[in-house]
């Protein structure tokens, strides 16, 4: 499939700033299902671009406008072709949770299984758990696993906006009974993490 994106960031100052130094992450992933086809930077006071990739392989564009200026427009222009990902089988073998705790997965994922920003182990997150009797689900593969424990999420929280924001801890979601798709997806990552899914 051929997906076309525009992506507009527009600042407006209340007075005229002197510099604006900027760097964005908006060009798509190369990667095994997603082709880049083209990308366009388009800034608007003109600038010129630096690039460099971040660590984890992301394109990063640097740039500068040194001139006085009381907007910036950036418009980023993408096309990516994307593959559908095949099946995933009903379950995998049991001994998955072995390979996930291998050296070269918790090596290669060390930044994805740290707990860090809100996606952490709270007291409140340990309670759910208990709660929800969720760390049973760890008796089954690792895919049957993330998906009764998504269900289980999905379930027991209500969709409310307003109740958290986006800088929120997870612990107000837990305590409120509802949330948002960041709230979930926190709580989720948090107990994959403790787990020992990145």
């Amino acid at each position: 499939m051929l997906l076309e994106v525009r992506h507009v960031t527009q600042y407006h100052y209340a007075e005229t700033v002197r510099e604006s130094v900027m760097e964005v992450w908006m060009q798509p992933q190369k990667g095994i299902r997603q082709r880049l086809v083209s990308f366009e930077l388009e800034l608007d006071p003109a600038a010129q671009l630096f690039s460099y990739a971040d660590p984890f392989g992301n394109a990063v564009y640097h740039f500068d406008v040194p001139q006085p200026h009381n907007r910036l427009n950036i418009v980023a222009r993408s096309a990516v072709e994307t593959q559908a990902p095949p099946p995933l089988p009903e379950a995998l073998d049991q001994g998955e949770w072995d390979r996930l705790r291998s050296d070269f997965v918790r090596g290669e994922n060390f930044d994805f299984l740290t707990h860090h920003g809100f996606a952490i182990e709270t007291p409140a997150l340990r309670a759910y758990v208990a709660q929800h009797e969720l760390d049973e689900l760890r008796r089954r593969d690792p895919l049957t696993a993330v998906r009764r424990l998504s269900e289980t999420i999905y379930s027991s929280f209500a969709y409310e906006a307003g109740v958290t924001h986006a800088d929120s801890p997870i612990d107000q979601a837990l305590s409120a009974g509802r949330g948002v798709c960041q709230d979930f997806a926190h709580i989720m990552i948090a107990i994959c993490r403790s787990w020992g899914i990145p």
